[in-house]
């Protein structure tokens, strides 16, 4: 297989040799990812061209029906990561497809054995940016009978080749987590590898012209593909905390979710004591702290993730929201309450404080009204979150990443 580096420069070489190696990456081919592969069996050959990229895919001898869905997409990113990881064109796929099954996920076997028929014996081919068509597996490798299960398949020579040069890192947890909602997949997919090329600060927005040649079903009209789209950003938004998106009628755009300026200082900073009691005046006095020791090299101690204060900030990217949010531990019987900060220093002079009722009421400060909407729909979204934390029942920033939910972003109908 050939050796060159595997992404886009984008990663010194000693950090890429550790996501290669991280088990919680899963490597695609770009090709795969920019564009949404058949939701529904096509009835003859299919082919979708976009943004410099074009995969087909064809029918093979025999009468057999074509490769689509969530499996098909499970399937290939199996491969895919398998001989990326090995830098070998041969894929092992398990002694039958029960194991193959266990591996993936996936509960209905049967149902993945026929798309593995179906995935070998189609022709599946790519092209990416004006290169020459490569068919994506060996004609050694199809099953020399119908239903015949192979416990390894062979990547062709070109696309193995292709596939060292544009591998795209997945988020394990979160393929798992939208593996059965294929357009979310495929937004997912999309995203993650136009942010691997693109610089922490930058922007990159899309048309919906261009992200309907990329992902519209058949039959859909421009209504229905965005209507199907934004619920497809919204599942990848919830779930996938490094991004941030916008979302308006020029289309789609995507970055990296950073953490306001003054992010960095804030790590020096004392840690706030507990927002008070709501009073007439509001005057939080945090007490100053030993700054925190600096990080272990070697390894990093179990009891880093406890959550050992009784309040705790939540910041934009895992928000969604340009405020900073405050949560703290409960005293005695009162609603839950949240502070709202424009930044990540706790100051105590541009606080909010929000009392979560059954609806959501502003006990201090200012928030806009705007401001104010946005964020009681943050909060109506992590009612749960925000009355286990107050209550004690969370421990863990893990846990917090975890259940945390963004609220849309602006512009999102």
């Amino acid at each position: 297989m050939n050796t060159s580096p595997r992404i886009d420069s984008c990663l010194p070489a000693a950090d890429e040799a550790a996501t290669q190696l991280n088990a919680a990456v899963l490597w695609h081919h770009a090709a795969f990812c920019g564009l949404g592969l058949p939701l529904r069996t096509p009835r003859a050959a299919w082919q979708r061209s976009a943004g410099g990229v074009t995969v087909r895919i064809e029918p093979g001898t025999g009468e057999v029906p074509l490769p689509a869905g969530p499996m098909l997409r499970l399937v290939l990113l199996h491969v895919c990561d398998a001989a990326f990881r090995a830098e070998s064109p041969v894929v092992a796929l398990g002694a039958d497809a029960p194991a193959l099954a266990a591996s993936l996920g996936v509960a209905d076997a049967r149902a993945l054995a026929e798309q593995v028929e179906r995935i070998l014996a189609a022709r599946m081919i790519v092209a990416t940016e004006g290169g020459p068509d490569l068919a994506v597996f060996d004609a050694r490798g199809r099953p020399r009978a119908a239903g015949a299960w192979r416990a390894s398949v062979r990547l062709a020579s070109g696309f193995a080749a292709s596939l060292a040069a544009q591998a795209v890192p997945l988020d394990r947890a979160i393929v798992s987590r939208l593996a059965e909602t294929p357009l979310a997949f495929d937004a997912y997919a999309w995203i993650r590898a136009t942010l691997h090329r693109t610089p922490a600060e930058a922007t990159v927005t899309v048309g919906w012209d261009e992200l309907f040649a990329r992902f519209a079903a058949p039959a859909q009209d421009a209504p229905a593909f965005r209507t199907a789209f934004e619920s497809a950003l919204r599942a990848v938004f919830e779930a996938d905390l490094s991004i941030a998106l916008a979302v308006d009628d020029e289309g789609v755009g995507v970055r990296h979710a950073v953490e306001t300026a003054d992010a960095a200082e804030t790590a020096a900073e004392p840690t706030p004591t507990p927002m008070p009691e709501p009073a007439a005046e509001i005057t939080p006095d945090p007490a100053p702290a030993p700054p925190p020791a600096p990080p272990e090299t070697a390894a990093v101690r179990a009891d880093e993730d406890e959550i050992a204060d009784d309040t705790i900030s939540l910041r934009s990217h895992l928000t969604g929201l340009p405020q900073v949010i405050w949560l703290r531990r409960g005293y005695g019987e009162d609603s839950a309450l949240v502070g709202v900060t424009p930044g990540t220093r706790f100051d105590p002079d541009r606080l909010t404080v929000l009392a979560v009722e059954p609806i959501v009421l502003e006990v201090s400060g200012g928030l806009g009204r705007n401001e104010l909407g946005r964020v009681s729909a943050w909060i109506m979204a992590n009612r749960d979150l925000i009355d286990d934390f107050w209550a004690g029942e969370i421990t863990s920033h893990a846990e917090i990443n975890r259940r945390i939910r963004k609220v849309p972003a602006p512009g999102w109908r």
